[in-house]
């Protein structure tokens, strides 16, 4: 199944209140997860089983998209945890070194700016499993750099991802 979009609309305005993305997870679970239209961020998520036919309601910061980031969402839509190998590096990267540099934090900035868009982004493409694969592969990459201990190739390579994806959806 793609990723599928629908919106919740108000009957008096007519103005779109939420955005919802919808897609089937490897567990065979429906997940969904819910964007605020007019703050681009997640307002939390909801997980149907079909087998029990019970749905669980999370939260932003339960459903880990505190910050909205697109890496974080490529993981789990990978089926791997938040505490995964790869998500553990990006954060050490972030919280170890790019936090304690002006232009570090400037970037991270600009990266929580960006990565709402970058998901809608995503999921708004019929392909949308496949395109979150392929920036799975580019994390995995930026993450072999960080262990092989070239982190200046690393945040070049995470970087041109980053861009490449603001000139996508910008276009």
């Amino acid at each position: 199944m793609s990723t599928k979009k629908t919106v919740s609309i108000d009957k008096d305005s007519g103005k779109i209140t939420q955005i919802n993305y919808t897609e089937k997870r490897s567990d065979n679970k429906i997940e969904t997860r819910h964007l605020n239209p007019d703050t681009r961020k997640y307002t939390g998520k909801s997980v149907h089983n079909p087998g029990t036919g019970k749905t669980k309601y999370y939260n932003r910061q339960e459903a880990g998209m505190g910050g909205c980031c697109f890496s974080t969402t490529c993981i789990e839509t990978m089926g791997l945890p938040d505490n995964c190998l790869e998500l553990n590096v990006l954060r050490d990267i972030r919280d170890k070194i790019l936090m304690h540099q002006p232009s570090g934090r400037k970037l991270i900035k600009e990266y929580y700016k960006l990565s709402p868009e970058i998901i809608q982004f995503v999921y708004e493409q019929d392909n949308a499993k496949e395109t979150w694969e392929l920036i799975y592969q580019d994390i995995k990459k930026a993450v072999s750099l960080v262990l092989s201990n070239n982190i200046e190739d690393a945040f070049n390579h995470y970087k041109k991802m980053t861009l490449r994806f603001k000139e996508a959806y910008s276009t």
